[in-house]
């Protein structure tokens, strides 16, 4: 897209390539799996990937504007408090406790209330270098996805998976 936007012909025979390349792969990967292009394709629907991105949508649009009316403090204090009940949901250990627990407590509740007003206060806060302190809290989850995991299943490795939920 880019070469045609500057009219670069290498730009656009590289995307070409890269595009073509993907979708040879994607053929050879659907061989190799006994699929259908179209069931690869679709088969993320309904799967937790797109749970996910329905959740993230109406976390981000609604908590943002309860972060407005209520404030950042009362907000994050709710998301917390969420969160916590959800860990400890999906402790008990019923697949809709941790379904309930993951998705609507921690997911749209827990993490609606605290990342999209954090986001939302961080833009005010900054003059200059805005754009850096957004990226640097946005990063900041993808930071946590890598040190995380690490820690829970050390934590679950020792002292088991419900100790860790409630810990």
């Amino acid at each position: 897209m880019a070469g045609f936007v500057i009219n670069n012909t290498a730009l656009i025979i590289a995307g070409a390539l890269v595009g073509a390349s993907g979708g040879i792969l994607t053929k050879l990967m659907a061989d190799a799996m006994n699929r259908s292009i179209p069931n690869i394709m679709l088969g993320g629907f309904g799967s937790g990937d797109s749970a996910e991105a329905i959740t993230a949508l109406v976390e981000k649009l609604v908590m943002g504007r309860v972060a407005d009316w209520l404030g950042m403090r009362a907000t994050a204090l709710f998301g917390a408090t969420m969160m916590a009940a959800g860990l400890a949901l999906s402790a008990s250990g019923g697949i809709w406790a941790l379904f309930i627990g993951h998705l609507v407590l921690i997911g749209l509740l827990g993490n609606g209330a605290m990342y999209p007003p954090l986001v939302l206060y961080v833009s005010r806060w900054f003059d200059r270098r805005r754009g850096t302190a957004i990226a640097l809290i946005s990063s900041g989850q993808y930071v946590a996805g890598v040190i995380w995991p690490w820690l829970f299943e050390r934590a679950m490795a020792t002292i088991g998976w419900r100790e860790t939920m409630l810990a």
